[in-house]
């Protein structure tokens, strides 16, 4: 469902010439917006069906599932384009040795 997406993002830094890829942060926005699609779909068929149905009854658990992943995904994204260059670069630098190995 997640589409690998290759794209460059020019980020700030003491040099002004790197450049790093964010195919992670566009996944995580995709996924965060699957999740609250499913959190949307789950609530409006809550409120079709009730939760004396089946049908509301598993609405309800992926409704509860996807609003915390969501939810989850919201504050991982904002601490992302909260941080600077110097808080992120050691995080991929550690991710880059960590795919080496």
């Amino acid at each position: 469902m997640i589409r690998r997406i290759r794209s460059q993002v020019q980020i700030s830094n003491p040099t002004g010439r790197k450049t790093v890829t964010a195919s992670l942060v566009k996944k995580w926005w995709i996924l965060r917006n699957d999740y609250f699609g499913v959190y949307h779909d789950a609530r409006r068929l809550i409120l079709e069906v009730g939760l004396d149905s089946d049908a509301g009854q598993d609405a309800a658990d992926a409704y509860e599932i996807a609003e915390v992943r969501y939810q989850v995904l919201d504050s991982v994204l904002s601490v992302m384009q909260a941080a600077s260059w110097h808080d992120l670069l050691p995080i991929f630098r550690g991710q880059k040795r960590s795919v080496a190995t």
